[in-house]
């Protein structure tokens, strides 16, 4: 599974280079990252994506409507194939004339929900025409499923050998070993790998399988026993000698089929799924863990409490019974009331309904923590259809308390299960206030459920409304795009009525597309009295052109009606002067329309003549045939619109069109034509023979009007592409390169005149500036002629070269030229620049076309002026930028050098910044205060370490908590310190989640106000599915089949795993030291005797050494380290106790630090001693501190009664160990030495 970060390379690199790509596993990846779909959406929108053909893969329930429209929008063509649920007609096609028998054996079996998907009902079907019967249980179709594949034979497969039990088994020990050991394929031969040295740790030798014993097993395994296995159908083929499971569904059922019979549980289950690290189930490993439900393994409350949110997601929990069901819904409940699970927009809570569910749901409203417990009540109640909750959610309908998204939740739940004649009980939530339903998330919800009943249309006129927060794409804003399709027709012309006269006068799209829709849905109605008063609305001046149309597309021009549009035009024309603009812009009439037109008029109201006239004027300019053109021809004196059409009769110029039909300068008139600009360039050309030096008014002759010409004409570096160049011939055409050339080698340039000046005129300017663009054109067209341009050339022309501008986009023109001159004329060039960078004021050179920052001299000018500190900040910050980009190494010693200036460069501290933001951050953390906002905006989460990104995170939540962000929509588009520190913030907590840095999120969370534990909490839960998956690793074959063998067996995958492990082993000591006199050893004496005492720290350390080695050999090293000072027979050495370490994935160290009840440092040591002398010179993170505690009865009388009760001195040393994480966790163990009391 890839991060973010790798998944971007990745993608762009198979962009560039792939004919063909397939990204599976699309719902997988949502888990940890809920934003990967907006990061596919733009990696494949941009333009090398467009090489490849792409295919994507991903589980119905995380396949969200954004993703599908951003894909469509990003891969023109991109086509949704779905395997959709099958319908009652689907299925009785596929059983045909058994279709009714079919049915009611499925339903009397419980098994009706399988039909939806087309595999499991093809398996069932099948089943049930074979032997007439059906599973006895949901888990048995898929297992007959699979029986079904092991059965299967053919031409080119072996013949079968075992029974079916024999096979069955086998198939499970394999889909273990593919799961729990990250096994893609398996090779049936000798696996060779590559000759590049890599290998393919996805392909498993068939003989690497274990062939240990099996318990349900006769006989021994044997490797030809696994062949016959995947020589079945079962499999297919994966290339190279290889194959793999036929779907990763078999091996996942297969697998926790194998775990459920082997009475896997506990710990071990824990490890094998990849739960042990913090509780979470990752990858793959979840649907693993659904297909447990069903089978009726012992699962851990604790495994289902952490993953009941994963598990809507799979199959199996379909397959639960009831009782497993009601332990998800608790576990759901119980993780949103404690923070650990917030939304689940797109997850599908049905498969949670049991008989009990409203007794369950009823019990968790009255006992609800929080919004997001009531949203998953709201949830559940809904999709498992809870009518006995109507009450419940009505009362959290109206409960002020809860966020209105919320209410609304309840508002849609509420309207799904209560009986229809409640719905209008939702009516007061049509108008609440904006302080209650700021975005019209309630209202939506409420309009919606109400639309469900007979529409009382003066409710409806009422409640609807533009939307309160335009810039909201919301629940209200997709009614609006939908209300017209929802309405029964005789309302919609009252809607639409009373739309028009709720329209905004700022603009609302989706309000807009309201009244689009309504118009729609109107002109279907095919009525001429509604086409009229349709007219009527459209015409008011509000309206315009404002209304938004479904693709686009005006109804009238999809389904056109003459006679209807013109009663339509009719009646807008009549009610306002300025109703001309909305008959136009929404192209009620055309010129199809003109002779209706015409004739329309002279009965037409005296009020619509003016709007009818400006109509009139526009369409006669188009007239669409010989027909209309009669009518015009012949409209008499006496006609309304006479002195309109007159224009059009007998012959006009065709510039003769009245002013308003084209917008003309009068100046224009007045210009001459180019006629004249090209008899004026010759004429220059005759001159310029004789008078060589004034060649440049040639080439700004080529422009022709330098008043009315684009600005290219005059300073396009390509003098071809001026308007007169082709209008001369080929002989002029070479007159003018060679005059140029000889212009070139007389002329002595002078840059120094206009250089530095921001003004000029042609005269001032062009003597140079055409030169230097006849080289470049020379070097686009002309190759030829520019190799014969002098060397002396070159040398002369470089700095006029480097500082003639390049406008309008010309800078390419300009670089070609660079790379055209020949190699000293490049060295000219480039001195040149040098020159040009050094002493002029411009701050532009990063981006100059002729920079070649790859040559190290330029860059120790650029260098130079970004140490100065005489040049201007400006000039320094745009060297930094060069230097950083060209030059990292020589920025960051710049920078480090220019830090200590005041003020210093903002350029030294972007380079820092980018280039080591450790190195600008450490004084910030160090003194715990953020330095200047503007320092931080060009640092990169991903360059931080650990501890850098958690204390930067710190330092910006207590500067800007989300509780201050301002509440304009616009703040994400504009740049400041603030806004930008805002996004960083996010990034920064957006990194850590990726990392999977849990411990560290949960820390920040401690004593935030609410926003920023919401915010915090969202990001937790996917730093939690991180971490998980980063922990995670494939166990070897034999690691897995010792870990399902063993009762007592554990992975140790890290130092996390190991002090669980010690944990658990300090909890057997505890019991032997109590229950089986193991304290005798612990004691001089007998304890409660006269005289008897605990033995000395060291001796019972050395003790419980040895107690754990001979419990954890070999796969833990408990040492006793060296002593390094010991002073006295009863003192205690500077020595760490005990440290425990294992092998592993990841090598795991933990070391102890022990103290008597009655030490003097018993409080102190966590910090001075475990965490301050051990852990931190070492870098460890684990540690335990263990406290060898005595009843006050039975210590000496010289010891202190102190700390009588071993659970409060536990509590306060935790209390202690808690302050230094989560960068180190230390764990507390009181140990009692003494017997039972």
């Amino acid at each position: 599974m890839h991060g973010r970060e790798s998944l971007v390379e990745q993608i762009r690199q198979l962009s560039r280079d792939a004919a063909a790509v397939f990204i599976d596993a699309i719902d997988e990846a949502v888990q940890l990252d809920p934003n990967i779909g907006y990061v596919l959406v733009q990696l494949l929108s941009e333009r090398t994506a467009k090489r490849a053909s792409w295919r994507l893969a991903c589980r119905p329930g995380l396949w969200t409507v954004d993703l599908a429209e951003g894909l469509r929008a990003a891969l023109p063509g991109f086509q949704e194939l779905e395997l959709l649920p099958l319908d009652l007609h689907g299925i009785e096609e596929m059983a045909g004339s058994d279709a009714d028998a079919f049915l009611t054996a499925v339903a009397d079996a419980r098994l009706t929900r399988l039909l939806a998907q087309p595999q499991h009902a093809r398996a069932l079907l099948d089943q049930w025409r074979t032997t007439r019967e059906l599973p006895a249980g949901r888990s048995e179709a898929m297992r007959h499923t699979v029986s079904n594949l092991l059965l299967e034979t053919g031409r080119f497969r072996p013949r079968r050998v075992h029974d079916d039990r024999r096979m069955a088994l086998l198939a499970e020990r394999l889909a273990a070993v593919t799961i729990f050991c990250g096994v893609g394929r398996f090779g049936l031969g000798q696996v060779n790998n590559p000759s590049d040295g890599s290998a393919d740790s996805a392909l498993l030798p068939v003989t690497a399988v274990p062939t240990d014993h099996e318990p349900d097993l006769a006989g021994q395994m044997t490797v030809e026993d696994l062949h016959e296995v995947l020589n079945t159908t079962l499999f297919s083929a994966a290339g190279q000698g290889s194959v793999r499971f036929a779907h990763q569904s078999y091996a996942e059922f297969l697998a926790a089929a194998y775990l459920a019979r082997r009475g896997v549980s506990g710990r071990r289950l824990l490890s094998l799924l990849g739960a042990d690290a913090n509780g979470l189930a990752p990858g793959p490993m979840i649907e693993v863990l659904g297909w447990l439900l069903p089978l009726g393994a012992s699962i851990p409350a604790d495994l289902i409490a952490d993953n009941a949110k994963q598990l809507l997601s799979t199959t199996g929990l379909e397959l639960a019974d009831d009782k497993m069901r009601r332990r998800v819904v608790d576990a759901l409940l119980r993780g949103a009331a404690n923070g650990s699970i917030d939304e689940g927009w797109n997850l599908d809570t049905s498969p949670l309904a049991h008989p009990d569910i409203g007794d369950q749901i009823h019990e968790a409203v009255q006992r609800a923590a929080n919004h997001w417990e009531i949203f998953w009540i709201c949830r559940i109640t809904r999709h498992c259809r809870v009518s006995d909750a109507a009450d419940d959610l009505l009362a959290i309908a109206f409960n002020l308390t809860w966020p209105s998204f919320v209410r609304a939740e309840a508002v849609a739940s509420f309207a799904a299960v209560a009986a229809p004649v409640r719905v209008d009980e939702l009516a007061p939530l049509l108008f609440l206030s904006s302080e209650e339903d700021p975005q019209d998330e309630i209202l939506a919800a409420a309009l919606r459920a109400l639309l469900t009943r007979t529409v009382d249309l003066d409710r409806l006129t009422a409640a609807l409304r533009p939307r309160r927060s335009p810039s909201y794409i919301g629940s209200y804003s997709r009614l609006l795009d939908e209300l017209p399709s929802l309405l029964d027709a005789d309302h919609v012309l009252p809607v639409l009525r009373y739309a028009v006269g709720r329209r905004p006068n700022h603009r609302d799209y989706a309000f807009d597309r309201l009244l689009g829709g309504l118009l729609a849905r109107a002109w279907t109605m095919h009525e001429p009295s509604i086409a009229a008063e349709v007219g009527g609305l459209l015409g008011q001046e509000r309206l315009g052109g404002q209304v938004e149309f479904d693709r686009g597309e005006h109804p009238w021009e999809v389904d056109d009606n003459p006679d209807l549009r013109r009663a339509m035009a009719a009646a807008m024309l009549s009610v306002h002067h300025n109703a001309f603009m909305a008959v136009l812009d929404l192209r009620i009439l055309t010129p199809q329309d003109l002779t209706w037109l015409i004739d329309w008029i002279p009965s037409a109201p005296a009020q619509a003549l003016a709007a009818a006239e400006v109509v009139l004027r526009q369409l006669a300019w188009n007239v669409a045939d010989r027909v209309t053109a009669d009518r015009i021809l012949t409209v008499s004196e006496d006609h309304p619109a006479y002195s309109i059409l007159s224009q059009f009769q007998g012959y006009r110029d065709i510039g003769a069109r009245p002013d308003w039909g084209v917008r003309r300068r009068i100046s224009d008139h007045q210009r001459p034509g180019p006629e004249r600009h090209l008899a004026v360039l010759r004429q220059t050309l005759s001159r310029v023979r004789a008078q060589r030096d004034q060649w440049w008014e040639a080439a700004l002759a080529l422009a022709g009007d330098l008043h009315a010409a684009d600005p290219k004409a005059a300073f396009g570096w390509d003098l071809t592409e001026r308007p007169l160049w082709p209008l001369l011939d080929a002989e002029e055409q070479e007159e003018f390169w060679q005059i140029g050339i000889a212009y070139l080698s007389a002329r002595q340039p002078e840059p120094g005149s206009w250089a530095s000046r921001d003004r000029w005129t042609y005269q001032e300017i062009m003597p140079d500036w055409a030169a230097v663009y006849l080289l470049a054109t020379l070097a686009e067209h002309r190759p030829d002629l520019l190799r014969r341009v002098p060397q002396r050339v070159w040398d002369s022309w470089a700095e006029t070269i480097v500082v003639t501008p390049a406008f309008m986009n010309e800078e390419q023109k300009k670089r070609r030229l660079g790379a055209s001159a020949p190699p000293r004329g490049r060295a000219a060039l480039s001195a040149a620049l040098r020159d040009h960078v050094r002493t002029a004021p411009t701050v532009a050179f990063p981006h100059h076309p002729l920079a070649d920052f790859t040559d190290p001299l330029l860059l120790d000018v650029v260098a130079a002026i970004a140490r100065d500190p005489r040049q201007p900040l400006a000039r320094r910050d745009a060297s930094f930028e060069v230097l950083v980009e060209h030059a990292p190494s020589v920025a960051l010693d710049n920078a480090r050098a220019t830090r200590a200036e005041e003020p210093a460069p903002a350029g030294a501290i972007e380079a820092l910044a980018k280039l080591a933001p450790e190195e600008l951050l450490t004084p910030w953390l160090a003194a715990g205060q953020l330095g200047p906002l503007e320092h931080l905006r060009e640092i990169d989460p991903i360059q931080l370490s650990d501890s850098s990104l958690a204390a930067l995170s710190r330092l910006l939540l207590d500067r800007l908590p989300f509780a201050g962000d301002p509440e304009r929509a616009d703040d994400f588009a504009r740049s400041t310190p603030e806004s930008e520190a805002r996004r960083l913030r996010m990034n920064l907590l957006q990194t850590m989640a990726r990392r999977g840095m849990a411990s560290h999120l949960a820390s920040l969370r401690t004593e935030r106000p609410a926003e920023d534990q919401e915010q915090i909490n969202h990001l937790l839960q996917q730093a939690r599915a991180h971490e998980a998956l980063s922990l995670w690793r494939p166990l070897t074959p034999d690691t897995m089949m010792a870990l399902v063998a063993r009762g007592d067996a554990r992975v140790i995958r890290d130092s996390a795993g190991l002090i669980t492990v010690l944990l658990e082993q300090l909890d057997q000591i505890q019991h032997y030291v109590r229950e089986r006199a193991g304290f005798r050893s612990l004691w001089n004496g007998d304890p409660g005797a006269n005289a008897a005492s605990p033995k000395m720290e060291d001796d019972i350390s050395d003790w419980l050494a040895q107690q754990l080695e001979l419990r954890l050999t070999p796969h833990v090293i408990i040492d006793r380290e060296i002593q390094v000072r010991r002073t006295a027979a009863s003192g205690v050495g500077t020595r760490i106790d005990i440290t425990a370490t294992s092998g592993g994935i990841q090598l795991g160290r933990v070391v102890f630090e022990a103290k008597h009840v009655q030490n003097r440092d018993l409080l102190t040591a966590i910090d001075h001693q475990l965490i301050g002398r051990y852990m931190q010179p070492a870098d460890l993170t684990h540690g335990i501190y263990i406290v060898y505690w005595t009843a006050p009865a039975l210590r000496p009388s010289s010891w202190k009664r102190n700390h009588p009760d071993p659970s409060l001195l536990a509590d306060e040393l935790r209390t202690q160990a808690r302050r230094h994480g989560p960068d180190r966790c230390v764990e507390v163990f009181v140990l009692d030495i003494g017997p039972r009391p």
